[in-house]
């Protein structure tokens, strides 16, 4: 997001102010990426103001009981095998790994998310519920 100053197209701004959205992988800390902000703006003679606000931690969750139990349940209810992967953005989980290492985030498909007139088919939707309670049951006969 930008915004320059006064907003007129016929006067040159004082002041540029850039609302960024920094995902970051847990091999670049923040440290890292404030450092490399601080560099360039000093190497091109601007001046800068970081305001952070996310406190989240970027994680990467290894294979484990619960991937499987996941896996298996989309192969049960969808007969597709599926992968661990992180193509869908950045998790909302990341906001819990302060709480339990044992994190996945698992939906419906999102090629339409964020996006406008965003929506979910039904039968994605049903199916992602059906995988839901295997996953529960799976889980219950595991304890």
């Amino acid at each position: 997001h930008l915004h320059a100053s006064s907003g007129a197209c016929n006067v040159v701004p004082h002041q540029l102010n850039i609302k960024l959205n920094f995902r970051n992988h847990p091999n670049c800390s923040y440290e890292h990426i404030e450092r490399t902000l601080k560099e360039l703006t000093k190497k091109h003679h601007l001046q800068l103001a970081i305001e952070k606000t996310s406190h989240a931690k970027s994680f990467i969750h290894q294979p484990d009981l619960l991937s499987k139990t996941v896996q298996y349940a989309v192969k049960e209810i969808c007969g597709v095998s599926s992968l661990p992967s992180t193509n869908g953005g950045t998790s909302d989980a990341r906001h819990l790994t302060t709480m339990s290492n044992d994190l996945i985030e698992f939906g419906c498909c999102n090629h339409r998310i964020h996006q406008i007139n965003e929506y979910v088919a039904i039968d994605e939707l049903l199916k992602t519920s059906q995988i839901y309670e295997q996953i529960l049951e799976r889980i219950q006969q595991q304890n």
